[in-house]
């Protein structure tokens, strides 16, 4: 799986009745399939890691060169994060299957939703485009102008900074923005 999931549109959502029968199986098969998958390359990345450790102890290599193999790795990482997208779009597509009993530990809250929850929402879960590690960021083009070269970055505290036209802020005031909602309706958004 290395494209983006799919957006989860209202028709999309409408059409799930139909072939509900048959997706429970296959949204636990395929959240198994990437829960494997990220425990793989977590493993290939600490032995990365330690292959990185033994070749600096044995040629002595400069900062850089040990920078520069480290962001490497970073980046070949790159597709444990898209993996962990796939997962919380199977998850959301489990929710929204018909006759299908989430189980408690799932539903955190009822009807009712606490700022703090959704502020810990993903920024780069709502972004559509193409998003690269760049050392402890995510870095893309800025949604809200148009660019030729990326200046949009998304921190790993969950804000995001446009270094082109200066927008920043955190989940909401990026749904907001993006989505052209009150603060209200960003939250009920991402609830």
């Amino acid at each position: 799986m290395n494209k983006y999931p799919p957006r989860l549109t209202e028709e999309f959502l409408l059409d799930i009745g139909c072939y509900s029968s048959g997706l429970k199986d296959i949204v636990e098969d395929k959240t198994k399939e990437c829960l494997f998958e990220m425990e793989k390359l977590e493993k290939e990345k600490e032995d990365s890691y330690v292959m990185l450790t033994q070749k600096h102890r044995r040629y002595n290599f400069d900062l850089f060169s040990i920078e520069f193999a480290s962001q490497l790795i970073e980046v070949e990482f790159t597709e444990y994060y898209m993996q962990q997208k796939w997962i919380r779009h199977w998850l959301s597509l489990y929710e929204k299957i018909p006759e299908v009993k989430v189980p408690e530990y799932k539903k955190k809250y009822d009807d009712k939703f606490k700022l703090e929850d959704i502020k810990e929402k993903r920024i780069e879960d709502y972004y559509e485009g193409q998003l690269r590690k760049s050392n402890n960021r995510l870095l893309g083009n800025c949604p809200f102008h148009e660019e030729k070269s990326p200046s949009f970055y998304i921190f790993d505290d969950n804000h995001y900074h446009c270094f082109g036209c200066g927008v920043t802020g955190d989940v909401i005031s990026f749904v907001m923005k993006y989505k052209k909602l009150n603060f209200k309706e960003a939250c009920e958004y991402l609830k």
